[in-house]
């Protein structure tokens, strides 16, 4: 094979060039054209605490694909087939719902290869995106009050007592919006909770707004609020090491309700860096709020039970106690029974005067 080099020549930019003629190139041999891989930028979901309602699959590439040429996903082992791709030809997404169901606190890994460039190229063979899942259990989640037309649901965290009498702390599972813990800065106890303005939202507010009369009477004070938010001692007390499952995915971090180490600060969760506790500046208006609330079982109005009519006091044998005289028709003054030399008259033989009845409360899960 000849090949023909021209000599060096100088770019703009000095840098030298070796021109090739492949008009002189013979045999056999083609040049080939230079082809960039595709290559995935980003799967979703991703990470730790992964809610178990995930209803697709996210694959991003880097360069437009050749949707006509299926490639290979598989979760688990479980192949995901029928992906649609957006106008851009570079997200494919598949659905979940009618493929798998995930289990509690599982990891699972994405074996994704075959996609093909619209260029020709092929992506190599990519198993390096998993996600694991909440640490779920049963029982641990009930629904109380609503935001925004959404129902609001609470992890059960903490329970004192049991059955009926049982009192429940209760934290969301999720975040409100993001909003500032002071608005403004004041130099005397800016960062003090008592004084945040998180803590005036959330017991009138939100407490107003979110719940019906009914539950806000089952509302127990909790540190002397209605609703409040975690401190540092219960954050390291109620999520462990392994992420609990009222994490929440893909949103900000979150207030807490300790003061920084100076006036302008508070303290927060970092959620970016796998729920690290830190400061941040009181104002940031970026970060969530994660209420806590404590509740005992809800209350139902029992009607009164009527009273029964007394039964007449029995004659003791030898006593010659005369019996009351009938009362005549029209005459609405009754006889009172006299009582036996000696005798007690028993409990209860009073007659309640009307309308006269016991109001109770039953408290039930």
């Amino acid at each position: 094979m000849g090949l023909a080099v021209n000599q060096f020549t100088e770019q703009t930019d000095a840098r030298p060039m070796i021109r090739v003629d492949i008009t002189q190139i013979s045999g056999l041999y083609t040049v080939p054209t230079p082809t960039l891989r595709p290559w995935i930028m980003r799967v979703a979901p991703a990470g730790s605490a992964v809610s178990l309602v995930a209803p697709s699959v996210e694959i991003v590439f880097n360069l437009p694909m050749d949707t006509s040429v299926a490639g290979t996903v598989t979760l688990n082992g479980i192949s995901l087939t029928g992906g649609t791709w957006d106008s851009t030809r570079r997200t494919v997404t598949f659905d979940l719902s009618n493929v798998i169901q995930l289990e509690s606190d599982t990891e699972y890994i994405l074996a994704i290869s075959g996609f093909t460039a619209r260029t020709g190229a092929v992506m190599l063979a990519d198993s390096s995106h998993s996600f694991r899942t909440v640490r779920q259990l049963d029982g641990d989640f009930v629904i109380l009050g609503n935001y925004g037309g959404i129902p609001l649901e609470w992890e059960i965290v903490e329970t004192e007592g049991q059955g009926e009498t049982a009192v429940y702390t209760l934290v969301l599972n999720g975040l409100l919006p993001g909003r500032a813990f002071r608005a403004a800065y004041t130099a005397q106890n800016a960062n003090v909770w008592a004084a945040s303005d998180i803590r005036n939202y959330l017991n009138n507010t939100f407490l107003n707004d979110a719940f019906t009369a009914e539950e806000r009477d089952r509302i127990i004070p909790y540190n002397g609020d209605n609703v409040t938010i975690p401190s540092v001692v219960e954050y390291n007390t109620w999520w462990d090491s392994q992420l609990h499952s009222i994490h929440p995915v893909n949103t900000s971090s979150w207030w807490l309700r300790d003061p920084g180490t100076y006036n302008r600060v508070a303290m927060y969760v970092l959620r970016d860096v796998g729920l690290a506790v830190t400061t941040g500046v009181m104002t940031n208006t970026e970060l969530g709020v994660r209420p806590v609330i404590r509740v005992g079982p809800e209350t139902e109005e029992v009607q009164p039970t009527p009273t029964p009519s007394p039964s007449p006091t029995p004659t003791p044998p030898g006593n010659d106690v005369v019996a009351p005289t009938p009362t005549p028709p029209g005459n609405n003054v009754t006889a009172p029974t006299p009582t036996p030399p000696g005798a007690v008259a028993p409990p209860g033989t009073q007659t309640p005067s009307p309308g006269a009845g016991i109001s109770e409360e039953r408290w039930h899960i």
